[in-house]
């Protein structure tokens, strides 16, 4: 597997998993660590589907453009993936990005307290279950 990245070649080392892959199924190659011999290589790298992209990617940012009549959002996470979307659909994923970030914050904050987690709280990470799941 060779594929260019930001700018360069990177080849999976072949201690690492993926290192058989010809094309992968879901979209997006994740690694931990890049390293440089005679090539760069990346390891520790796994196969992930789009929307854990979204949900744990990094920060979120939005950008808007005018052109004429259409206008258009351009949704970026950790500054790598980004997506043009129609302005409401990205609002929608930002804000349930925040709304994600709160719930596994309150659940990390007090665990095994259960007095503290509310319906909207089981509702976002039911969802967010959900859609790792497809």
């Amino acid at each position: 597997y060779q594929r260019r990245v930001h700018g360069e070649d990177v080849t999976l080392h072949l201690s690492s998993v993926n290192c058989a892959l010809k094309q992968y199924e879901h979209g997006w190659l994740v690694y931990y660590e890049k390293m440089k011999s005679n090539q760069v290589f990346l390891r520790d790298s796994t196969v992930i589907k789009g929307p854990l992209v979204i949900m744990f990617g990094g920060s979120v940012d939005l950008s808007y453009k005018d052109a004429g009549v259409i206008r258009s959002t351009q949704l970026s996470v950790g500054g790598v993936a980004k997506l043009q979307l129609v302005p409401r659909t990205a609002v929608i994923l930002r804000h349930y990005r925040y709304l994600l970030e709160r719930a596994l914050l309150q659940y990390i904050s007090n665990p095994g307290d259960t007095s503290t987690i509310t319906e909207w709280h089981d509702k976002v990470l039911n969802s967010a279950i959900y859609l790792m799941n497809q």
